[in-house]
């Protein structure tokens, strides 16, 4: 829903330290703490201060290769490229011949999809033996989206192993198998409503775009206009290079990176183009899929330790893991819960659009659940909104009016509840004025945040209290 800023500029990605540079660093850090420096500091092995070290340098040189002929160019051994990303561990060797083929057919016949895959399954490699580790590799040719490989490895590794290594290792790699083939499916954020969800999700209608230029189509990319369906994707699909769109693409993963909100979308549009280089795509949906999982699962998040109960005995796919999860309400549900049904106010002496005296129906977000399904059909950003939703400083609707379908969001401001964005299917806009003023009057008979007689804020620790109406704001 929000529009992005885009800048002009468009940096090109810092160039990682040398294995040299990386090592001064720690004997200037040891030396600064008094202790003395490596034993090994003379042969250069970083691998018990920095496990990954080697396979970060491997996974950086297929990212910013950006094709087989110049990675043959600089590292002809696939070999010993095998050892460094996949031996990082210090378990048996996972660099078998069937693995370090499976990979070079990977790069081979869709590079961009096997470097993504080179670094899921350095991740991987703690889980799973040679021959299922290659199984996994060979998944790579048959995907027809590729993101920016996770280039920290053990950032994934770690909650991959935190969820799975219970598991036997025959179920550990269906798991991860469903994990990458969901991810690189259309809108991964829709796996975290769970299986049922998944089955009966709308479905957003088809759009003729036969007739546009792909200058058209690259401006629409831009814009964020293009509805996501089978139609377009064929067509962004077959799009060929274009620098704005390169360029865009670029500072959107750049954005993706530091942090900022974008709309999911594009990031999904970027997998779809062929000649993107790696590092110019969104970092893998794997990253933000199983953190999301990691994150519902830990009831106490200073400790660390994971309900594993949650994902059951025997699950035979990686969206099976967060139904439960899924369906926690947000802090706002109570009051939400009585709006279902009922009509926005009608502003006096206004008539609803073509003459009717009745106004849009309300259907409330309760759970991330609903959001994930509402994000599949309307086909907007509204998927960003979650945290705050999960904060309870914002509410989000679903508005029906004379068969259209429009999205609403009200947001805490100071004692009140004011009105957000306000948007269509697609953000096409042209919103009812009569909504927009009805949502105004519905504000206001809503009781403020942390209405229960206390102070909003607690001062012992600093957060919004929860009001009896289940609004509250962290």
């Amino acid at each position: 829903m929000p529009e992005e800023h885009r800048d002009d500029a468009h940096p090109v990605p810092a160039r990682r330290p040398t294995t040299a540079q990386a090592l001064n660093a720690i004997q200037a850090a040891q030396r600064a703490l008094g202790r003395d420096a490596p034993t090994d500091a003379a042969s250069g092995n970083l691998s018990p201060y920095m496990p990954t070290a080697r396979c970060r340098e491997a996974l950086d040189l297929l990212a910013y290769a950006g094709s087989l002929q110049v990675l043959d160019d600089r590292a002809p051994n696939l070999k010993g490229l095998c050892v460094n990303l996949l031996d990082w561990h210090g378990g048996p060797s996972r660099a078998t011949k069937s693995v370090v083929k499976a990979l070079g057919v990977a790069l081979k016949t869709s590079y961009p999809q096997g470097v993504e895959m080179a670094s899921f399954a350095a991740a991987c490699s703690p889980l799973l033996e040679p021959d299922r580790l290659a199984r996994l590799i060979a998944l790579a040719p048959g995907t027809r989206t590729a993101f920016a490989p996770q280039r920290h490895v053990l950032s994934l590794a770690g909650p991959l192993r935190a969820l799975l290594s219970h598991f036997p290792e025959q179920r550990r790699e269906q798991l991860l198998t469903t994990l990458w083939t969901s991810a690189h499916d259309g809108r991964w954020w829709d796996m975290t409503a769970g299986v049922a969800l998944l089955a009966h999700r709308e479905r957003p209608p088809q759009q003729d775009l036969s007739g546009r230029t792909p200058a058209e189509l690259g401006q629409m990319l831009i814009e964020g206009t293009l509805p996501y369906n089978e139609g377009s994707v064929a067509a962004v699909s077959a799009l060929p290079p274009s620098e704005p769109v390169r360029a865009f693409m670029a500072d959107l993963a750049e954005k993706m990176r530091k942090g900022d909100h974008i709309d999911p979308d594009l990031a999904l549009w970027a997998s779809h183009l062929p000649w993107l280089d790696p590092m110019d795509r969104p970092e893998t949906p794997i990253t933000w899929l199983v953190r999301t999982l990691k994150q519902s699962i830990t009831p106490d998040p200073e400790s660390g330790q994971v309900n594993l109960d949650i994902l059951g005995k025997k699950p035979k796919q990686w969206a099976a893991l967060y139904p439960q999860a899924s369906a926690e309400e947000f802090p706002t549900a109570p009051l939400l819960r009585r709006l279902r049904g009922k009509r926005l106010p009608l502003p006096e002496g206004r008539p609803a659009p073509g003459g009717t005296a009745e106004q849009a129906i309300i259907d409330p977000i309760l759970s991330p659940a609903e959001l994930a399904e509402n994000r599949s059909y309307m086909g907007n950003c509204t998927w960003t909104y979650l945290d705050r939703l999960k904060r309870g400083s914002h509410v989000l609707l679903k508005l029906d009016l004379d068969g259209e379908r429009y999205n609403a969001a009200l947001c805490a401001s100071g004692p009140t509840w004011a009105v957000g964005e306000v948007n269509s299917r697609f953000n096409r806009g042209r919103v009812p004025a009569v909504i927009t003023e009805g949502l105004r009057l519905l504000a206001g008979t809503l009781p403020p945040p942390g209405a229960d007689g206390r102070p909003a804020i607690n001062p012992e620790t600093g957060h919004r209290r929860l009001g009896r109406t289940g609004f509250g704001i962290r």
